[in-house]
C-alpha cells in the first residue's frame, strides 16, 4: 500500500508542478494572513485543493494536516494522515515567482512512512523514507559526506540570527557562515545535497514533516533546541544537523 501510495502522490506532484508554471504566467490574488511578510496566494490554495481532492478521492479514509483552508489541527499519532506544505516560501513564490518548494509527508500512526520535497522552478524532486531510501529524481542518493563545523555552512533563520536567539549567532560562529533561503523546503534541499551541515529555525509541523523523513536516511538528526522530540502540532524552535555533529550543536544552543 505505501509503494501505491508513493507512486501515485510522485505523479501528482508532477502533475501540479506544470500546473503552476502555467499559473505563474497569470494574475493571482495574494493575501495577508498575520502581516505583510505572511501571505497566502491562490496558487497556494490552489495546490493544496488539488492534492487534498487526489487523496480523498482514492484514499478517502486518510487523514490530512495541511496549512492553508482550516486543515492545520489534525493530529499524526493515529491512522493515516498526509501532511502538505502546498506552497512552502510563499513570499519567494509571490516576489520572486522563484525558490519555493512543495513539502508532502506521510505517517501512519505516528510514524513517518515516506515525504516529498520538490524544488519546483529546478525540477528537483527529492522523496525518501526506510523503505525507499533516499532519492533525487528517482536515483538514489547516499548520505552526505561527515564534515566538521569549520568546513561547511549552516542555514539560519534571519531574525533569529539577528537576534542571536538561543545562542544560534554563536553556533554559527563556529562554521564558515551562514546562508538564509526564505524556504524550510529549499533548506532542507541544501541539507540533501550537502551544501549545509544544518538548519536552525522555527517552523510549523507541514515546514518539516516531509523533510525530516528524507533527512533520516542522509545521516542527519533533528529535535527542538532543547534536544526534545517535535510535537508535531505547533509552531516550535526547530534544529537538524548531521549527526555527528549535531550533540555538539545542541550543547552551543543550550550554553547560557
Amino acid at each position: 500500500m505505501n509503494q501505491n501510495k508513493f507512486n501515485l502522490m510522485e505523479s501528482w506532484l508532477r502533475e501540479v508542478r506544470e500546473k503552476i508554471l502555467a499559473w505563474l504566467d497569470e494574475d493571482f490574488t495574494i493575501e495577508e494572513k498575520t502581516g505583510r511578510s505572511d501571505l497566502v496566494t491562490a496558487v497556494d490554495k490552489a495546490v493544496q485543493d488539488f492534492l487534498v481532492a487526489k487523496i480523498n478521492t482514492h484514499f478517502p479514509e486518510d487523514a490530512i494536516l495541511a496549512e492553508e483552508n482550516g486543515m492545520d489541527k489534525t493530529s499524526i499519532v493515529s491512522g493515516a494522515v498526509w501532511v502538505i506544505d502546498p506552497i512552502d516560501g510563499t513570499l519567494n513564490f509571490a516576489v520572486q515567482h522563484d525558490n519555493f518548494a512543495i513539502l508532502v509527508a506521510y505517517y501512519l500512526d505516528g510514524t513517518g512512512q515516506f515525504g516529498f520535497v520538490y524544488d519546483v522552478m529546478k525540477n528537483k524532486l527529492f522523496s525518501g523514507g526506510k523503505a525507499f531510501g533516499a532519492k533525487l529524481n528517482g536515483k538514489l542518493i547516499e548520505p552526505v559526506k561527515k564534515r566538521t563545523f569549520s568546513e561547511g555552512l549552516i542555514g539560519i533563520n534571519a531574525g533569529m540570527y539577528r537576534r542571536n536567539s538561543h545562542q544560534v549567532a554563536d553556533l554559527a560562529d563556529q562554521t564558515l557562515g551562514v546562508r538564509v533561503n526564505g524556504s524550510a523546503g529549499l533548506e532542507f534541499c541544501a541539507l540533501f545535497e550537502g551544501k549545509l551541515l544544518g538548519y536552525v529555525s522555527r517552523l510549523c509541523p507541514w515546514d518539516y514533516a516531509a523533510g525530516t523523513i528524507i533527512a533520516e536516511q542522509l545521516g542527519f538528526s533533528y529535535s527542538d533546541l532543547d534536544g526534545q522530540p517535535l510535537d508535531y502540532q505547533s509552531w516550535q524552535p526547530f534544529i537538524i544537523f548531521q549527526s555527528s555533529l549535531y550533540p555538539e550543536a545542541i550543547t552551543i544552543l543550550n550554553s547560557n
